[in-house]
C-alpha cells in the first residue's frame, strides 16, 4: 500500500523525467534535442594556426584538437568540423614548439544546425600565449 506522501513525490520525479524528452510525432520516440551544424575557421594570417580547441560556452576544460594530429592551417588555408548546434569558445595556437608562443581566442560563437559558423583568424586576433596543448604536436 502507498503512503499518501510517497504518491505525490512519485508523481512529481516521473514527471519532470518525461518533462525532458522531445517526440518526433512518431509513436513518442525521442529526438536530438539539437541538430548539428559546423565551425568554419579560416586563417586569414600570417601566422600558421597548430591547434583549435572547442568547449561549450561555460564549460571549463577544452575539448580535442579539431585540426587532427598532422593538420596546420597555413596563411590562407582552412578547415571545417561537426559541431552540435549550441554556443562555444574556440582556442587556437601557434607552434608550441617556437617561442613566442600566439593564441587567438573566440568566445561564444553560435553554432547553428544545418549551418556553417565562419570564424576568419586575423593578424590583430593573435596574442602571448601560456596555453600549451594536451595533444603532441602534428609533424608537417
Amino acid at each position: 500500500m502507498w503512503s499518501a506522501g510517497l504518491v505525490p513525490c512519485t508523481l512529481t520525479v516521473a514527471l519532470l523525467a518525461l518533462s525532458g524528452c522531445r517526440s518526433a510525432g512518431t509513436g513518442g520516440a525521442a529526438t536530438a534535442p539539437e541538430g548539428e551544424g559546423q565551425i568554419a575557421l579560416n586563417n586569414g594570417s600570417l601566422l600558421e594556426a597548430w591547434y583549435a580547441y572547442t568547449r561549450r560556452c561555460g564549460v571549463r576544460v577544452w575539448g580535442e584538437d579539431e585540426l587532427g594530429p598532422r593538420v596546420v592551417l597555413h596563411p590562407g588555408q582552412s578547415a571545417a568540423w561537426p559541431e552540435t548546434a549550441g554556443c562555444y569558445d574556440l582556442l587556437v595556437l601557434t607552434n608550441p614548439r617556437i617561442e613566442p608562443r600566439f593564441e587567438a581566442r573566440y568566445e561564444r560563437r553560435v553554432v547553428v544546425a544545418d549551418q556553417q559558423t565562419i570564424i576568419v583568424i586575423a593578424d590583430a586576433d593573435w596574442g602571448p600565449s601560456a596555453a600549451t596543448p594536451a595533444t603532441p604536436a602534428p609533424m608537417p
